[in-house]
């Protein structure tokens, strides 16, 4: 009970303390010329949902949330201060929820205890983006500026340990993490890159996959990768070939998933349902950017939004608002 937020006092000075955190992280893509400050904190990065039904919601700012039939409500820091309000990315394995924060490293907690297992952290990786499991069970982050970091799960108290002792530039930021065809694939802020999945601490040498452009994410079907750019829109690859440009997909896409059988596309501008090769702008979805996405165990399709919304549809015909942070800390705050 402890680990939530209930009285008055927390909510009201939510909203400070995440323009607060904001402005200490000078460098976090939450910033934008075109947002409230205070709105951006709200920005919803990844959504879980776990055995009991229970959707976990991480912002960027202002912390993490949990959904369930009992309502929305804010899971407050524990004695240590964890997890961090800047929440980039979200892991569920089995009973352990795996935060990866944009300033206090990937941490985990037991749904079933209701409780933080330790985790030693790794000096100049408190900022992070990626966050990916392995098909060989291999827990892997991507960084903002130092690179990508693996799990040592044998040790007494599972510590993160660099992959490699010398990061280079354009692998030190490390948006995105995917397995596809035998291979690791990293989306960085300057391009996609590769590199054997067999024995990752021996032969960490990713290489570029031929895509000059930042990458937020990355989505494998059998036959093609598909990569969503910082600028350019939706890119897709086949093994072995050059990444090409799905056309009329355009902007900022942050991620790439499928959906009832449909492949869905979302970014700044909304979303796109993605065939032969080409993108189709779905006109019904409300104005906002499309930030990240959860399928639910019941097949819906949730959209968080850079405000603080979630946003569900069925059909992608008609579009229901769920829930709006923003408006819940407000009306709790009176």
């Amino acid at each position: 009970m402890g680990y939530f937020s209930s009285g008055v006092q927390k909510l009201v000075v939510l909203k400070a303390l995440a323009v607060a955190t904001l402005v200490l992280f000078i460098l976090s893509p939450c910033y934008s010329q075109q947002l409230d400050i205070v709105a951006a904190c709200f920005t919803i990065r990844d959504m879980v949902e776990d055995g009991n039904g229970t959707i976990w919601v991480g912002t960027f700012g202002a912390g993490l949330w949990e959904k369930n039939s009992e309502g929305t409500r804010l899971f407050s820091a524990s004695v240590d201060k964890q997890p961090f309000p800047m929440i980039s990315n979200l892991l569920l394995d089995g009973n352990k929820l795996w935060i990866a924060t944009a300033g206090g490293g990937c941490v985990c907690f037991n749904t079933k205890t209701r409780s933080f297992e330790p985790v030693k952290q790794l000096k100049g990786f408190s900022k992070l983006h990626g966050l990916f499991k392995t098909s060989g069970n291999e827990l892997l982050i991507g960084s903002v500026g130092s690179g990508t970091a693996i799990l040592n799960s044998k040790a007494q108290n599972p510590a993160w340990e660099n992959i490699a002792s010398r990061t280079l530039q354009h692998l030190s930021w490390v948006n995105h993490i995917d397995e596809w065809e035998g291979k690791i694939w990293l989306g960085t802020a300057t391009g996609l890159y590769h590199t054997n999945a067999r024995d990752l601490k021996k032969n960490w040498a990713p290489a570029s996959a031929g895509l000059g452009e930042g990458v937020n994410h990355l989505f494998p079907t059998k036959d093609l990768l598909y990569i969503s750019t910082t600028t350019r829109g939706v890119f897709a690859m086949k093994p072995g070939k050059q990444p090409f440009p799905i056309a009329d997909t355009f902007g900022e896409i942050y991620f790439v998933t499928r959906f009832r059988d449909k492949l869905i596309g979302g970014g700044k501008y909304g979303l796109w349902e993605i065939k032969n090769k080409k993108g189709y702008q779905i006109s019904s979805f409300p104005d906002f950017a499309a930030k990240s996405f959860l399928v639910t165990k019941n097949n819906t399709l949730f959209i968080g939004t850079m405000d603080g919304r979630i946003i569900s549809t069925e059909d992608l015909k008609e579009f229901n608002h769920v829930l709006n942070l923003q408006q819940l800390v407000s009306e709790g705050a009176k």
